[in-house]
């Protein structure tokens, strides 16, 4: 949250948008390599445009193209799926510590123009893994009908 903040404030006072103060500073995220879309364990990530300045509002910048590198991560699996067919997505469900990140939040959904929404359960994976479950016992017809049913309410981000 205080990075975030911080980075309002630089935002207002250089009059410019959050997002746009890393247009001198680049990320590729692949430190560890690529899982997805290219399974590559070979690729290395990357910071461009660092200078000397060492200080918090460096850092909060370096953050800010970090949650911009991993946003753009998944617009490139979600184009990757589109071309190999898959449906148009109509929402992202985000789970997990990064879903109650509003800044990354809503960067996601301004990189892929795509809605966002976020459960209110606590443990969602455990609910989809029960949504598996009972449509496997049968207790649903398909999974689509158990998630409707066993779904709760989503905060929602749009773009």
């Amino acid at each position: 949250e205080y990075l975030n903040n911080l980075l309002e404030k630089l935002a207002s006072k250089d009059s410019v948008t959050v997002d746009t103060l890393t247009k001198d500073i680049h990320m590729l995220p692949d430190f560890h390599g690529n899982r997805s879309p290219l399974g590559d364990h070979t690729l290395r990530g990357m910071i461009s445009g660092l200078d000397l300045n060492n200080g918090e509002e460096q850092l909060a910048v370096i953050y800010l193209a970090t949650l911009q590198a991993l946003a753009y991560g998944a617009q490139h699996i979600i184009e990757v799926l589109q071309e190999k067919g898959y449906k148009k997505f109509e929402s992202i469900l985000i789970c997990g510590g990064l879903s109650k990140n509003k800044l990354f939040v809503k960067t996601l959904a301004n990189v892929t123009s795509i809605t966002v929404l976020i459960p209110h359960q606590s443990e969602s994976v455990l609910l989809g893994s029960a949504m598996l479950g009972a449509t496997a016992a049968k207790a649903f017809s398909d999974l689509k009908t158990a998630i409707h049913s066993m779904a709760g309410n989503a905060d929602i981000v749009h773009p």
